[in-house]
């Protein structure tokens, strides 16, 4: 019977070189294998007309454009601590699609509602435009007693 020490030094080192052998074993399947073979390089087209020689104009470098991830909507949230129900907080989402092409009129968002009442606030186009840019704007929404400013501005 094995002790504790010698099987977990034993399971260690065979635990150990299971990936190494794996890693042996797939390098080698494809080894002297033509049923993949490696593909030829796309052939260069020849230039055209002008100036004779004929030789081959290399094709330009394709280079990755980044990509820009797409806009994700907002959410800000606001507390109040001087209502006379007592502390609550509201959130609005502010969506993509209004800060990447904001309507000319603006918009207008409700708050979640939290102790049986909601908040409104608005937003101009250029405000909309400012968020969008990355600059930070901050609004007061419509009063049920008290009021909430809501900073909003992207991640």
């Amino acid at each position: 019977m094995l002790s504790r020490r010698k099987f977990v030094s034993e399971m260690t080192v065979t635990l150990l070189l299971i990936p190494i052998a794996g890693a042996a074993t797939l390098a080698n399947a494809n080894c002297g294998s033509d049923s993949n073979p490696t593909p030829a390089p796309a052939p260069t087209p020849s230039g055209s007309g002008g100036g004779g020689g004929g030789g081959g104009t290399p094709m330009p470098t394709m280079t990755a454009m980044p990509t820009t991830p797409p806009a994700m909507d907002i959410t800000t949230t606001s507390t109040v601590a001087s209502d006379p129900i007592g502390p609550h907080t509201h959130m609005v989402t502010v969506l993509a699609t209004d800060l990447t092409a904001p309507p000319a009129a603006g918009v207008t968002y409700t708050s979640t509602t939290t102790n049986n009442h909601a908040h409104t606030i608005s937003l101009s186009a250029a405000q909309l435009t400012s968020i969008d840019a990355g600059q930070e704007v901050t609004v007061t929404s419509s009063s049920s007693g008290h009021t909430h400013d809501f900073m909003i501005m992207r991640a």
